[in-house]
């Protein structure tokens, strides 16, 4: 194999398949290289970003996170438009597939970002967090309208399986880091959002290969999956991977590298709240 031809199948092919089912049938999925690779662009990315709100002198606190998350609401539901087929075959799909949609909703967030920024510094708005954060939501919420109106209600068990399971495990993780010394770090809301949005997307994985018959396309969970004989496995390892990065990233940073924490946090959050919503709503919507 060519070098041309190996760059084709470790990374073209799995977006050709997503975006425009060619070859017919063909059932789009990552292989260990092109997820290193994207791994390796996140941590650049992550390095960068970082900078970038630095340069526009914006504070990275859990305020900004949490106006932050409705932006994973839209990813995931932009995702699942595609899903749906209402783009197939289009080049318009391939914007809204991994990982190029990673860069599509940036670029959707740094716009109202900058938009809210202007707004404070001009004196509109006392605060630019609530007009940046309110635009995401209402966007957010639209896409949900747009699906309902592209497929119809089906599972809406999973829905409520998923996100319940999250909310229980992120309010277990915090209640343990509020009366257990040792588990302190767990406390913040941060790590129980983290948690629980891991728990979504382990919960909604679990569903669906369980009982709706659809199939991991990510080289871990496949490897997990084949090597236990179940999809129970991606919960134990979703937590035995994020209790100790969680209690490694509070130790890590310094009180002046708080920014850097909160953005890193933000990152894990994203990691597993944009896939769980994703797979949840797919599933949810029947697509």
């Amino acid at each position: 194999m060519g070098i041309q031809e190996w760059l084709y199948q470790t990374y073209v092919a799995q977006l050709i398949c997503d975006a425009k089912n060619i070859p017919p049938g063909c059932i789009p999925a990552f292989n260990p290289v092109d997820t290193a690779t994207y791994a390796l662009v996140l941590g650049l990315a992550l390095y960068w970003v970082y900078k970038l709100l630095k340069r526009w002198e914006l504070k990275i606190d859990t305020g900004f996170i949490l106006a932050t998350t409705p932006y994973i609401l839209v990813g995931s539901s932009l995702r699942v438009v595609e899903d749906s087929g209402a783009l197939k075959g289009t080049d318009a799909a391939y914007l809204l597939i991994t990982p190029i949609i990673y860069f599509t909703v940036f670029a959707g967030t740094v716009l109202p970002l900058l938009v809210s920024l202007k707004l404070q510094r001009a004196g509109r708005v006392k605060d630019y967090k609530r007009p940046y954060g309110l635009f995401g939501l209402a966007w957010g919420v639209t896409n949900l309208g747009l699906l309902a109106l592209l497929a119809p209600l089906r599972n809406g068990w999973v829905f409520a399986f998923a996100i319940g399971t999250g909310v229980v495990a992120g309010w277990l993780a915090m209640t343990a880091g509020r009366r257990i010394p040792q588990a302190a770090f767990l406390a913040p809301w941060t790590s129980g959002a983290i948690l629980g949005a891991h728990t979504i997307d382990a919960a909604s994985s679990f569903a669906g290969i369980t009982y709706l018959r659809y199939v991991p396309e990510h080289v871990i969970e496949t490897a997990l999956i084949n090597g236990t004989g179940s999809a129970a496995s991606i919960f134990v390892m979703k937590w035995a991977v994020l209790v100790p990065v969680l209690y490694l990233v509070k130790k890590s940073f310094k009180a002046e590298e708080e920014g850097m924490k909160n953005l890193v946090l933000l990152v894990i959050l994203i990691l597993g709240l944009a896939p769980g919503l994703r797979n949840t709503l797919r599933m949810t919507f029947g697509v």
